[in-house]
């Protein structure tokens, strides 16, 4: 299964989690003896490690590398920056690493800048950004971290569909309608759960007269995706109907073409008198386009 950096949502953890999530991805790097110093004064590190550097000159011998970790949800102050550049000093580390889920402001970059040219360890910062690139290298790290079993059948569901032509049935999406957190969710992973639940509306509606339990609002996803749109209105242009002979008519469609891999699946919905959204999928040349469109006419 892969992820990108859309799965990767630091707001939905933690500042003990995170920690933990910086002390998974360190161990994934060739670090040893990690200490993570949870609880009372961390004397200016979260985590504390041990590298092995090999030279064919001098063998082996280990670097003392100290790990900060910030979990801001703006950017971290220079403030926040000084004790620990200065325990890093005083506790003799060969490397201080500064980890945060944000950013660093700019009084905190320059003061590290200057420090570099006189402190005798070496100064690496890890931003919001990069570190979501490194995550998502490690599919059990973001698992662990930021997938719920439920986003993760969606995820399972979408791949499935989109290469097999294969819907998760009526109990799934249920089940799904029900506990979904769907801000966990990418922006083509709610419109494939919104067009799932369309195309399967009539076997869901069975599903739940046979259980004895309440309908489920199968346009439960509308509202957030009329928030999702990122597609002019109608999702086709002239020239892309022409060419795929597909078109913007009301109600849902799959066409799997007989080219090697060309897949076009769309739902167009009336939300009320005036409001339109439609949803589309193409596939082709190994490339994926999914478009969310959205109109208010007067």
């Amino acid at each position: 299964m892969e992820y990108n950096e859309e799965d990767i949502d630091f707001n939905s953890i933690e500042w003990k989690q995170f920690e933990e999530l910086c002390f998974d991805i360190i161990t994934k790097f060739s670090f040893h003896s990690l200490k993570w110093r949870q609880g009372g004064a961390d004397n200016g590190r979260d985590i504390e490690a041990l590298k092995t550097i090999y030279n064919a000159l001098v063998h082996q011998f280990d670097e003392k590398w100290f790990f900060e970790c910030k979990k801001y949800g703006n950017g971290v102050p220079v403030t926040d920056i000084i004790e620990k550049l200065a325990w890093a000093r005083a506790e003799k580390a060969d490397h201080l690493v500064i980890i945060t889920s944000s950013y660093l402001t700019r009084d905190a970059r320059d003061y590290i800048e200057k420090s570099k040219g006189s402190e005798t360890y070496k100064i690496h910062i890890i931003e919001g950004k990069y570190l979501k690139e490194l995550i998502v290298r490690f599919p059990d790290v973001v698992r662990k971290y930021f997938i719920d079993n439920y986003s993760l059948l969606v995820k399972n569901s979408y791949q499935v569909w989109l290469y097999h032509d294969i819907l998760p049935d009526a109990k799934a999406l249920v089940n799904l309608c029900k506990n979904i957190d769907l801000k966990r969710l990418s922006y083509s992973e709610v419109a494939f759960l919104w067009f799932a639940m369309r195309q399967k509306e009539d076997e869901i509606l069975e599903y739940c007269d046979y259980e004895g339990i309440p309908a489920v609002n199968i346009d439960f996803a509308v509202p957030y995706l009329i928030e999702l749109q990122n597609h002019p209105y109608p999702c086709l242009t002239d020239v892309e109907r022409e060419k795929y002979g597909f078109l913007n008519t009301l109600g849902t469609a799959i066409l799997l073409s007989e080219q090697v891999d060309l897949f076009y699946a769309s739902c167009h919905y009336n939300v009320t008198g005036n409001e339109y959204l439609q949803v589309c999928f193409i596939r082709e040349a190994q490339k994926l386009d999914v478009r969310i469109s959205y109109s208010m006419r007067n």
